[in-house]
């Protein structure tokens, strides 16, 4: 345009002017131009930010559902021991029920067949052991022997003298002319029945005590003889 305009041409000096007016203002258009970018990125650091706190939030999730798997797996295990209960039941009664079937089938074949008892069973009239009349006697010879093995304690503990042989071995074997008859005063008479109502009570109290331990000892022993069961 300059080689068909001089400079003064008025449409020359327009275009500079523009010219001029573009060189004057290069900083706002780049500003200008960088916004769109900005904003840009901006809107993808907004939505990086989003999915990085949908992502956070998942990694808690997964987190809780690693925790919970402890909880999960013993839940599951105590659901397969409940299992395998209820199968064992449940085969235990199908065992039952085909028992139940089998006597039903057995009992019908049989229905013609009849039994009929010919002996009852007795029961025992009396303990087959221990045997209480023979413990009363060995008790009561016990207690005999008791008192008469006390009555001769109690003679070889007594050191009086009582008779003209006993009076001759004390005195180096002098002969004795003779003797005073034996008086027995009232107290002698009470102490003798003393003595005999005391070998009594001994040979008693020996039998009655000696019974009640043994009954005692053998009361939970007591055997009866068992009746005799029919074989069907």
């Amino acid at each position: 345009m300059k080689a068909n305009y001089t400079p003064e041409h008025p449409e020359i000096k327009k275009l500079m002017d523009q010219i001029r007016e573009l060189e004057s203002q290069p900083a706002e258009t780049v500003q200008e131009t960088r916004d769109p970018q900005i904003q840009a990125i901006n809107v993808e650091i907004a939505n990086l930010e989003r999915d990085a706190a949908r992502i956070k939030a998942r990694i808690g999730e997964y987190q809780q559902r690693v925790e919970n798997t402890p909880k999960a797996e013993q839940e599951m295990a105590t659901l397969q021991r409940d299992y395998q209960i209820t199968q064992e039941n449940y085969q235990r009664l199908l065992d039952r029920l085909y028992e139940a079937r089998r006597a039903e089938s057995l009992e019908k074949r049989q229905q013609g067949e009849q039994f009929r008892v010919l002996d009852l069973a007795q029961p025992p009239r009396a303990p087959v052991r221990p045997n209480f009349l023979r413990l009363g006697l060995v008790f009561l010879v016990l207690g005999l022997g008791s008192g008469s093995g006390l009555l001769l304690l109690m003679e070889l503990m007594d050191n009086t003298v009582k008779g003209i042989r006993q009076v001759e071995e004390l005195s180096g074997n002098i002969p004795c002319i003779s003797a005073v008859p034996l008086a027995m005063t009232e107290a002698d008479k009470d102490r003798s029945r003393r003595k005999t109502m005391i070998l009594i009570a001994a040979n008693i109290v020996v039998v009655v005590v000696g019974s009640v331990i043994v009954v005692a000892s053998k009361l939970s022993h007591v055997v009866f003889e068992p009746p005799i069961n029919l074989p069907f």
